[in-house]
């Protein structure tokens, strides 16, 4: 097999049948100016350990991404309309430089473009709503939804991201998501937290149950044979 490497060090792959590699010769330019460097978008904040930069740059201009702190870097060539776009690992605060070399203008890279890797906008406060709920029914549910804002101005619903906990299981239980069930009568409350901030939801269970039972009349008396008589059956409540 060959291996053939063209001036800015790119190599086919001898594993892949249909891996090749463009040559174009072209005459050095004699103390030409760089290309400009490049120009990012806003860097995004990580996910997974990585990001995407996009950018554009000089049009088939060899670009080298690098990430400064953790010391990675990667090489590619940048599209026909001057688009880029590669992922690289990152976390917040990581410094990403981007040069590009186009051998057709100079011999010398472009300088660099910088950005610093975002971190992700801090919680300024949680609110939980509704902030209260009633229940009379065990097996009731009522589904709770958990709001953050941000230090960048943002708000969004959080509620499947923040630690949900109930003060009492044995009256209202949570499952991680939201939803509380009533279970047994009593007063609590479900406690959601995120980004050492806390919201409550006050729930009450007020389950109505059967305290006793009244028949009336007592005594019944039946004065001959195949006599009736109606009875009362009356039910008392916890509710009265």
């Amino acid at each position: 097999f060959l291996i053939a490497t063209n001036a800015v060090g790119n190599s086919n792959d001898p594993a892949a049948p249909g891996s090749f590699v463009d040559f174009e010769v072209v005459e050095t330019p004699v103390a030409a100016d760089p290309p400009p460097a490049p120009v990012l978008a806003p860097l995004p904040v990580p996910s997974g350990g990585q990001i995407t930069v996009n950018g554009t740059a000089n049009a088939g201009g060899q670009l080298t991404l690098t990430n400064a702190t953790q010391g990675l870097a990667v090489t590619f060539a940048v599209a026909a309309d001057g688009a880029f776009s590669r992922a690289i690992d990152a976390d917040p605060g990581d410094s990403i430089h981007v040069t590009v070399l186009d051998l057709a203008v100079s011999s010398t890279p472009s300088a660099a473009a910088t950005a610093v890797v975002p971190a992700p906008p801090a919680v300024t406060a949680l609110r939980i709503e509704p902030a209260s709920l009633a229940f009379a029914a065990r097996g009731a549910f009522a589904d709770l939804v958990v709001t953050a804002d941000f230090d960048d101005g943002s708000s969004r619903v959080v509620t499947n991201a923040a630690a949900l906990s109930s003060g009492n299981p044995a009256v209202a239980s949570e499952n991680g998501a939201g939803r509380v069930v009533a279970q047994g009568s009593g007063a609590t409350q479900i406690t959601a937290s995120l980004g050492g901030f806390a919201a409550a939801a006050q729930v009450a269970v007020d389950i109505v149950t059967l305290t006793g039972l009244t028949v009336t009349p007592t005594p019944l008396v039946l004065d001959a044979v195949g006599a009736s008589a109606d009875l009362v059956v009356r039910g008392s409540y916890s509710d009265g």
